[in-house]
């Protein structure tokens, strides 16, 4: 016995207009999922390339808030000085920090550089004996001025802006 096809010439169960099979279903899924993974990717990209670019071509700061970071007579004068950003509820890693070297007493007599190796972001140590800046985790260097010397940094630490207030050393926090 053979079954016949339409008269129209469609398939039978190819209707648009038949409810949804679990072939359709998994299209749709997949196409969900693939955006979403998409958006993803695309909003990290920009958050990996917005601050560094933002610096380079210097854009200006979308929400800057200043931060204390210490007080202007705790700052001893020629020597660097590492001041953490942030609260102390702050995890351990995501603590952010800034080094800061006192040049002379008027107030634009500061050095602010980001304590974030260029590279790979690792936290950069002050050696006063080398006067160098080091990184821990491939080995870069940077002079006094934050400089790059040698390893895989390409670029000199990053400056950071900072304002004097009320005694008080602030710095831009979306810099550092």
């Amino acid at each position: 016995m053979e079954t016949q096809a339409p008269a129209n010439g469609s398939v039978p169960g190819s209707n648009p207009q038949s409810p949804a099979t679990r072939r359709r279903f998994l299209i749709a899924a997949g196409k969900s999922v693939a955006a979403l993974v998409s958006v993803g990717a695309i909003v990290a990209a920009v958050r990996f390339v917005y601050p560094p670019s933002r610096r380079w071509l210097r854009w200006p700061r979308i929400v800057a808030p200043f931060q204390a970071v210490a007080a202007v007579e705790s700052l001893p004068l020629g020597e660097w000085k590492l001041c953490a950003l942030g609260s102390d509820n702050d995890e351990p890693m995501k603590k952010r920090a800034v080094w800061v070297r006192r040049e002379g007493d008027k107030p634009d007599a500061f050095r602010v550089l980001s304590a974030a190796c260029t590279h790979a972001g690792c936290p950069v140590a002050w050696r006063s004996d080398r006067k160098l800046f080091v990184c821990p985790c491939h080995g870069g260097t940077y002079d006094a001025q934050g400089n790059q010397k040698s390893g895989p940094p390409k670029r000199p630490l990053d400056a950071v802006d900072y304002q004097i207030k009320d005694g008080q050393l602030l710095v831009r926090s979306d810099d550092v």
